[in-house]
C-alpha cells in the first residue's frame, strides 16, 4: 500500500524480464489481480507482456540464431519454424498470441518471419489483450473469493483459447 508505484514498476519489469529470458510468469500475472485490482493489473500485464515481447522480437531479429543459440531453449522455439510462413497474417499473429506462451512466440516470430515490427506489435497487444483481462479478473475474483465468477472466467479463458485453436487449425 505505501509503495504502489514501485509495487507496479517492479511487476511490470518482472514481467518483462521473464518474457525475454524465462517464462516463470503464470502466477505472477494470476496473482496481479488480487493485489493492484484488475483494472490495474489488466493494465500492467499488457504492458509488461508488450514490452517483453518487443525486446525478445528485437533480439531475434537484431542477433538472429548465433547469439540466441547459446541462451535460450532454442529447441522450443526451432520446432515453430515449420509452421510459421514467412508471410505470416495479421490474424495468424493474433491467434497464435491465443495459443502459444509469448517468449516463445516472440523469439519464433522474430527469427523466421518477414512480419513489420509494426504490426507484430499491434497484433501482439490485440492477442494477448482478452488474457490479460480474463486472468486479472480470475485473480482478483479468486481473491475475493468470488468463486462463481473465478469458474466462468477460467471456462471463458478455456473457450477462448479452444475457439483460437481451432481457428487457426482451420486457416
Amino acid at each position: 500500500g505505501d509503495n504502489y508505484a514501485l509495487s507496479s514498476l517492479v511487476y511490470i519489469l518482472l514481467l518483462i524480464i521473464s518474457v525475454v529470458i524465462a517464462p516463470f510468469t503464470m502466477p505472477l500475472f494470476f496473482i496481479a489481480g488480487g493485489i493492484f485490482g484488475p483494472i490495474a493489473a489488466t493494465i500492467y500485464n499488457v504492458l509488461g507482456w508488450g514490452i517483453g515481447a518487443a525486446i525478445a522480437f528485437i533480439l531475434a531479429r537484431f542477433f538472429k540464431k548465433s547469439f540466441l543459440l547459446k541462451i535460450l531453449a532454442f529447441k522450443q522455439i526451432e520446432k515453430y519454424e515449420k509452421k510459421i510462413p514467412q508471410n505470416f497474417e495479421f490474424l495468424g499473429i493474433i491467434f497464435l498470441r491465443m495459443l502459444l506462451p509469448v517468449d516463445v512466440l516472440s523469439y519464433a516470430l522474430g527469427f523466421f518471419s518477414n512480419i513489420s515490427f509494426t504490426r507484430y506489435i499491434l497484433a501482439t497487444v490485440i492477442g494477448i489483450t482478452p488474457f490479460a483481462i480474463i486472468f486479472s479478473y480470475g485473480g482478483f475474483s479468486l481473491f475475493e473469493g468470488k468463486y462463481v465468477l473465478f469458474s466462468t472466467l477460467v471456462l471463458l479463458a478455456l473457450v477462448a483459447f479452444s475457439a483460437g485453436f481451432y481457428i487457426f487449425n482451420k486457416k
